[in-house]
Formats: C-alpha cells, sequence, structure tokens
C-alpha cells in the first residue's frame, strides 16, 4: 500500500481488515498478521518481500 514492494503487518492488517470487517477482533487479527509474516518472512526483516510472497503461494498450491 506504501509503494514500498514489501508486505507489512500494518499492511497486512489493512487487507485483512478489508476482508473480514468487523466480524474478527483486532486481536485475532493481529495474531493473523503475525503468523502469516512469521511464516513468509524469511529474510527477518519483518515484511514479507514479493519474493517471499510468490513462495507462499506456489507452497499454497502445492498443498490445494
Amino acid at each position: 500500500l506504501d509503494k514500498d514492494d514489501k508486505i507489512s503487518r500494518d499492511e497486512l492488517l489493512q487487507v485483512l481488515r478489508m476482508m473480514v470487517g468487523v466480524n474478527i477482533s483486532d486481536e485475532q487479527l493481529g495474531s493473523i498478521a503475525d503468523r502469516t509474516i512469521q511464516e513468509a518472512d524469511q529474510d527477518g526483516d519483518s515484511a514479507i518481500s514479493f519474493a517471499e510472497f510468490v513462495k507462499v503461494c506456489k507452497l499454497l498450491l502445492i498443498v490445494i
């Protein structure tokens, strides 16, 4: 959203809120964002780069 080519925790929270609205608490959304970044962030910068995003998407395609 800020055009830095990375998905930060705050950006992920914004998208999650748009997707689920008020159906999930802020605490639950924060937990989802934290877990998502923890699983996808391979370089330890606490954000998801495009390359990391692509890897996660490929893994999801294999699982599905």
